[in-house]
C-alpha cells in the first residue's frame, strides 16, 4: 500500500519506480542504517533497478557491455558532433576518481 503510493507520487513526478537505487547515499538522505530498509523493500519484491547491469562483463580492468555496438574515433566523432551523451569508463578514471564507477558502485 505505501510503496504504491509512493510509486504514484512519483508517477505524478515523472519519476520512473521506486527501486533499490533510490535508497544509496547520492539520491536519498537516509538517517542511519539503510540495510533493514533496503531489506524490506526486497520483501516487497521492489526491484533492483539496474536491470541493464547483467548486460556488463569485465575483465582483466576492461568492460564489455553486451548488446553495444563498438565504434571508432571517426564514428565517435560524429555522434559527439550531434551532442551524443558519452559514459567514460576507462581505467583512467575509476583509478583517480573511483566513486565515479558507476559499474563498481551497482556491482
Amino acid at each position: 500500500m505505501a510503496l504504491e503510493k509512493a510509486n504514484q507520487l512519483r508517477a505524478n513526478a515523472e519519476w520512473g519506480a521506486f527501486t533499490l537505487l533510490d535508497v544509496h547515499p547520492f539520491s536519498f538522505l537516509w538517517v542511519g542504517d539503510a540495510k533493514p530498509f533496503k531489506e524490506g523493500l526486497r520483501k516487497a519484491s521492489v526491484p533492483h533497478g539496474a536491470d541493464w547491469f547483467r548486460l556488463v562483463k569485465s575483465a582483466d580492468g576492461e568492460f564489455d557491455v553486451e548488446g553495444a555496438t563498438k565504434i571508432n574515433v571517426e564514428e565517435s566523432k560524429a555522434l559527439y558532433d550531434q551532442n551524443a551523451v558519452f559514459i567514460d569508463v576507462s581505467r583512467v578514471w575509476r583509478e583517480l576518481y573511483p566513486a565515479c564507477s558507476l559499474v563498481g558502485y551497482l556491482g
